[in-house]
């Protein structure tokens, strides 16, 4: 019998590999959950952005690929928690998602390769850290080889995006509004109460909203469901300086709530519950003292822990 060259398999097995590895279009998949614990991100991004850029102002762009990789851009960890929580190759998938978002780009290959779970991650926190991106839709399509590492992303967009320049104008100046008015507060608490007050007053609970996933309908069309009473909160606060989280997680359903952090103090605000059940209710409050309704889930059971009463209303 005739030996066989195991030199020779090896070769084999590795040009195999390589072919597999780098086989970009293999398969594709369109990531479409829609329930409340979805959000279609809202919001508008502006010139006092808290995300800081390198001197070039601008993100970096692959010559020969052209497009963008968003390597210059840096996430204040107080504003953008779930940045935080992911790989290095993470983070550099949730920079060019980012950058490309606010191009309003749609189809991209990947800076680097990631496995498909850790993708879900990497889209779950830029929606949960992002909401001025109220044009971007949680629906997004992606493309991975036969080892299961993403190489595209296809973001997609919301109606919004039609008149975008309008849109962001309108949305913009309800942001504004409540923000000139609260910063006319001497503490964080104190703009924290007429931030949520101002929202409650405003914002109706309707499921049949227009984008009511996002900070957009209840900003502008004063209509929304959870998760766009939470973006509102969250990007109004960050506008203020006051971090404050989108928290996902289920209270009876999927829902959405937020945590807001006060002098290095963690609380949990729910404007939904109190918009429909009595205003302070839920607000500020432990974790113990709101175990018995809402538990987190997903990557947002990595947000810090909430026991403190000095800020209790």
């Amino acid at each position: 019998m005739k030996k066989i060259d195991l030199s020779w398999v090896i070769v084999i097995l590795l040009a195999v590999f390589v072919f597999t590895y780098n086989n970009d279009s293999v398969i594709s998949r369109f990531n479409n959950d829609n329930n409340d614990n979805n959000v279609e991100i809202n919001g508008s991004y502006s010139s006092d952005s808290i995300i800081s850029y390198s001197s070039n102002n601008e993100a970096e762009k692959i010559q020969n690929n052209n497009y963008l990789t968003g390597s210059d851009l840096e996430f204040d960890s107080n504003y953008y928690v779930y940045y935080t929580y992911l790989s290095e190759n993470g983070k550099k998938i949730y920079k060019q998602v980012y950058a490309n978002a606010i191009a309003y780009n749609k189809t991209f290959k990947t800076v680097v390769k990631v496995k498909v779970n850790e993708l879900s991650d990497v889209m779950e926190a830029v929606f949960n850290d992002h909401p001025e991106l109220f044009y971007l839709d949680t629906n997004y399509a992606y493309k991975y080889n036969g080892l299961g590492m993403c190489i595209e992303i296809t973001l997609n967009y919301n109606d919004t995006i039609k008149n975008i320049n309008q849109n962001k104008e309108l949305f913009e100046n309800e942001v504004n509004k409540i923000v000139n008015e609260a910063n006319k507060l001497p503490t964080d608490y104190d703009k924290e109460k007429y931030v949520y007050m101002a929202l409650i007053n405003k914002v109706d609970y309707d499921k049949t909203a227009l984008y009511n996933q996002s900070a957009y309908s209840a900003l502008v069309m004063n209509k929304s469901v959870c998760a766009g009473y939470t973006r509102a909160f969250q990007l109004i606060m960050q506008k203020l300086r006051i971090p404050t989280y989108f928290v996902l997680g289920y209270a009876k359903e999927d829902h959405a709530w937020n945590i807001v952090k006060l002098n290095g103090e963690y609380y949990n605000v729910d404007l939904t519950w109190d918009d429909t059940g009595g205003v302070f209710k839920h607000f500020n409050l432990t974790d113990k003292e709101i175990s018995d309704t809402h538990k987190r889930n997903s990557i947002s059971v990595n947000l810090p822990k909430c026991n403190y009463y000095t800020y209790r209303y």
